[in-house]
């Protein structure tokens, strides 16, 4: 009798963690979700306010996949390189192997970012040492500066008020270096060239006159060669670069609101290699 009562309670029992451990994992994904979300929010409206935008728009889930590449570039590879090296012994070669992957691995990203030359170097050496000390124990560092060895130990993972302090400092990173330079289809901020045409006529010509029917393609309408920075459900904001020779020196940003507008073309070409080519 005690073994059949002992069973219905343990098959009871099972199902009570079954649904705990479901329910754990939903909410765990849930702040998971969240951190992405605010980080990514965070990154964007940062590099949105140098152009005077606010950039509130809460329902945009581009925001989670930009969190997605703060939590990956900056926290993501440094933790995976420590934790493959969680088993060396030796303080000297962890450090070293670590700073050399950083180094190979955030070039990499700065040229993949059509960085070049010095500000490549500025960039990648910048993100190196957020990295680096996001992770670093700061008490050894100082150890081991006043007495000229080298022993800095890694935390792995980092205190919850370092890591909330150096997510602020990468989403800053971010927004300034790497955001600018994604493409708008993998959710960066690069304006995306487009031709607008309008309602009313010569209504964006006082800012963008020499844009104005490059190309001509309709006589009745006009229409401007622009690039588009952020749009809304009620404006659309287009930015065009202040040159001063071969430098830039500031943006001019235009903002035109969606009843102004006929239409907007994505000038973008793709080329396609057709099945009866040799």
């Amino acid at each position: 009798m005690d073994r059949v009562s002992e069973t219905p309670n343990s098959e009871g029992d099972d199902q009570i963690r079954r649904k705990n451990w479901l329910s754990d994992l939903g909410l765990d994904a849930a702040k998971l979700g969240l951190l992405l979300y605010v980080l990514g929010l965070l990154a964007s409206s940062l590099y949105y306010s140098r152009f005077s935008i606010a950039t509130l728009d809460l329902a945009k889930m581009q925001s989670i996949l930009l969190g997605i590449y703060v939590v990956l570039f900056y926290m993501g590879l440094p933790a995976a390189a420590l934790f493959c090296l969680r088993k060396v012994n030796s303080v000297v070669v962890v450090t070293i192997v670590f700073i050399v992957v950083l180094c190979l691995a955030d070039a990499a990203l700065a040229f993949a970012l059509a960085y070049r030359a010095r500000m490549m170097t500025a960039v990648a050496g910048l993100m190196l040492l957020l990295q680096f000390f996001l992770f670093v124990d700061f008490t050894s560092l100082w150890r081991s500066i006043l007495t000229h060895r080298l022993l800095i130990p890694f935390v792995l993972p980092p205190s919850r008020l370092k890591s909330f302090i150096f997510a602020v400092l990468f989403c800053f990173h971010f927004s300034q270096f790497c955001f600018p330079r994604i493409p708008a289809f993998l959710g960066g901020g690069r304006p995306l060239p487009v031709q607008v045409f309008t309602k009313t006529q010569d209504l964006p010509s006082n800012r963008f006159f020499i844009s104005k029917n490059q190309p001509k393609i309709n006589s009745a309408i006009d229409s401007f060669s622009l690039k588009l920075l952020y749009e809304t459900d009620k404006d659309v904001y287009f930015v065009n670069d202040l040159q001063s020779g071969d430098s830039l020196i500031g943006y001019s940003v235009m903002r035109l609101s969606r009843d102004e507008i006929l239409r907007i073309d994505y000038v973008t070409p793709k080329w396609v290699k057709w099945k009866g080519e040799p």
